[in-house]
């Protein structure tokens, strides 16, 4: 079936003469040939030959279920690059001799379309670089080797969409993962598994100082600027690095990656943090947070700073205060406001947070109050969560 090319004819009939057959129907031209088994052939395929011979023998005997039986097998065609797939199988003729029959189809386009849709699962389409399925199969295909995992994370990229548009935060993408790909070694695979994202994966390194010298060598990459539109748009990574050996989690090396690079956005961005085997205390990645701030809320640990606000033109002491949100933590030190209400505002703990604020700000305001000898007003910082939630005023009352 198909268009099959007068070599693949001419191959399928060397190999069906190997059963040392006469064509007896048709010509080179058909889809169906009849072959008269006379004796068991040799060919340098012997499990494809001998399978169907054994078809024979039992087609020979009379057994019926033979026509069932099929042998499949593919080729190139020689001095092509056209694929047959074929068909061979046994059965016994209306005068009850064995034959073996066969038929052959081109399947180039069909593998080709199936090469074309393996390829699209494994690939991240905006970039081209591998996606997270491709990187898991990397990895089982390197289940000796150490391997260093390295996490980037673009600094700044929501801003690049809010101010130039998503079509510039594409473009971003794209020149930064092909940038990424010249950089690594042809044994590395770069993979891009998240909106900006991107992880390399070094198989063979086995060493922390290897791995921060590849982290070191395509860092710079991201500080260099990005065309767009008539625009140079500047960002910067941080880059989280784990380390492991032969068999360990994919998943498991990306999390410590993962809370080396959230540890380094803590203290600041565009730089490189490595997690390091004997690293055992806790890394303040978004999921900690979540759960510190919900317990922080439950056990009061939150508290508020009171800035005073001065008139010095009227030579008089502070009219009122802004009330600020502070948060020491007992293991991660004071967390910055810049951190909590993202998370707070994802997870719904802003109105809880929310209230906590106002009522505190309301308690200072009063207790200030009560020292001078004049109302002092505090003010209180809103997110737009808050401001868009019909029962915030309510709640204030």
């Amino acid at each position: 079936t198909g268009t099959v090319s007068p070599d693949a004819l001419s191959h399928v009939e060397a190999i069906l003469k190997r059963w040392k057959g006469e064509v007896f129907t048709g010509d080179l031209g058909a889809e169906l040939w009849g072959l008269e088994h006379k004796a068991r052939p040799w060919s340098k395929d012997e499990r494809v030959e001998a399978a169907l011979f054994d078809q024979l023998e039992q087609a020979s005997s009379g057994d019926p279920s033979v026509n069932s039986e099929k042998v499949e097998f593919n080729f190139v065609a020689p001095g092509t690059s056209q694929y047959i797939h074929l068909y061979l199988f046994a059965t016994v003729n209306g005068i009850g001799e064995p034959e073996a029959l066969g038929y052959c189809e081109d399947i180039t386009e069909r593998r080709s379309r199936r090469a074309d849709l393996l390829a699209e699962a494994r690939t991240d389409p905006l970039s081209g670089l591998a996606n997270r399925k491709a990187m898991t199969e990397f990895f089982d295909m390197h289940p000796n080797l150490s391997v260093a995992v390295l996490l980037c994370d673009l600094d700044g990229f929501k801003q690049v969409n809010d101010t130039h548009g998503h079509a510039a935060g594409d473009e971003v993408i794209r020149v930064f993962g092909a940038r990424l790909r010249n950089a690594v070694r042809p044994t590395d695979l770069v993979a891009r598994i998240g909106g900006d994202e991107f992880v390399v994966v070094a198989p063979g390194v086995d060493n922390y100082d290897n791995a921060k010298v590849i982290a070191e060598r395509i860092h710079p990459l991201f500080r260099l600027p990005v065309a767009f539109d008539h625009h140079q748009i500047e960002l910067s990574s941080t880059i989280g690095v784990s380390l492991g050996r032969p068999g360990d989690d994919v998943g498991e090396l990306l999390r410590l990656a993962d809370q080396a690079l959230y540890g380094a956005k803590h203290t600041g961005r565009d730089r490189i943090s490595v997690h390091r085997g004997d690293t055992t205390s806790e890394t303040l990645t978004p999921i900690v947070l979540r759960r510190e701030l919900r317990r922080a809320l439950e056990e009061d640990e939150l508290h508020l700073e009171i800035q005073p606000i001065v008139r010095l033109d009227r030579g008089i002491g502070p009219v009122m205060g802004e009330a600020l949100l502070r948060w020491d933590h007992p293991a991660f030190g004071r967390i910055s406001p810049a951190h909590i209400i993202p998370v707070a505002e994802q997870t719904g703990m802003i109105r809880p947070l929310g209230r906590f604020t106002a009522d505190a700000a309301a308690a200072a305001a009063a207790e200030l109050s009560a020292r001078t000898t004049m109302p002092v007003r505090v003010g209180f910082n809103l997110s737009a969560t808050q401001i868009s939630d019909p029962d915030f005023l309510s709640s204030l009352e």
